[in-house]
């Protein structure tokens, strides 16, 4: 899966690690799972408190280009690749890592509700990169308060925007919206899928993202804005394949049983 992100922002105060010589490589080397990883504390710019629950998102950087305007401004024209895409969410004190990274460029995209979004570049090798930094809060100041939507309105819009009511109608998969799946109080995504028996052995994708199980495990269930669940058939405008899985998928002969995931956020 392969798509374009415009943007024109590269944060250059990312401490990155430099990229890998020209030194070749042997073939034992390119079987060698990857070894890179980025880690860092997330904390409050004003308090210095650590932030948690923020999503951190890298898109694997396929390609950039470079557009310039007709009257002199200039844009960068981003290709990522989902399928190499990672996710991560910081904890208690702020931490977050992702491991068994890829070497190359990644579009960073990190998120929290009450802070100001962050975007940048991240240059991954071989080793760890580490990066500690900090989210400016946003705050309003209103001369009375005003209720314009609520959680399950915004959530319902998100839903809407990806298809999710029109492949309901044909019922061919299971359809979660968060009114329900809130019912039990989950903390993470890991608690939510529990309760429909969905555990390491499934495929899955959030946001068009196909990630493995614990790298979504943690994911706080707040910000999940509805499930489908595929027991038999995939829709091919969700996971872009034919319908059912084949022996070559993930996991061979036993893949053929495995349920898809689809996870939809509604991240700001």
């Amino acid at each position: 899966m392969r798509g374009a992100i415009t943007t024109g922002i590269v944060m250059t105060g990312l401490a990155v690690a430099a990229p890998p010589g020209n030194a070749q490589r042997s073939d034992s080397s390119r079987a060698t799972p990857p070894s890179g990883a980025f880690a860092g504390i997330i904390t409050n710019a004003v308090s210095n408190t650590p932030v948690q629950s923020a999503d951190l998102r890298l898109f694997f950087i396929d390609s950039i280009r470079l557009i310039r305007g007709g009257s002199g401004d200039s844009s960068i024209d981003t290709f990522v690749d989902s399928a190499r895409s990672r996710l991560a969410v910081s904890d208690s004190t702020g931490a977050f890592a992702i491991w068994r990274l890829a070497a190359g460029r990644y579009l960073m995209n990190v998120r929290r509700i009450g802070f100001a979004p962050i975007e940048g570049i991240v240059l991954v090798d071989t080793s760890t990169v580490l990066f500690d930094f900090a989210m400016t809060p946003v705050s309003h100041m209103l001369s009375e308060v005003r209720i314009r939507e609520t959680a399950t309105s915004t959530a319902t819009r998100r839903l809407d925007r990806v298809g999710f009511a029109n492949r309901a109608k044909f019922g061919e998969g299971q359809f979660v919206k968060q009114a329900e799946m809130m019912k039990r109080k989950p903390q993470t995504l890991a608690d939510i899928l529990a309760t429909y028996g969905l555990r390491e052995s499934a495929d899955y994708m959030l946001d068009r993202m196909p990630l493995d199980y614990e790298d979504i495990r943690d994911y706080p269930a707040e910000f999940v804005a509805g499930i489908e669940i595929y027991r038999h058939n995939r829709p091919v405008e969700v996971n872009m394949t034919r319908r059912g899985p084949t022996i070559m998928a993930r996991g061979g002969q036993s893949s053929v049983m495995w349920p898809t995931v689809v996870i939809w956020t509604y991240v700001p």
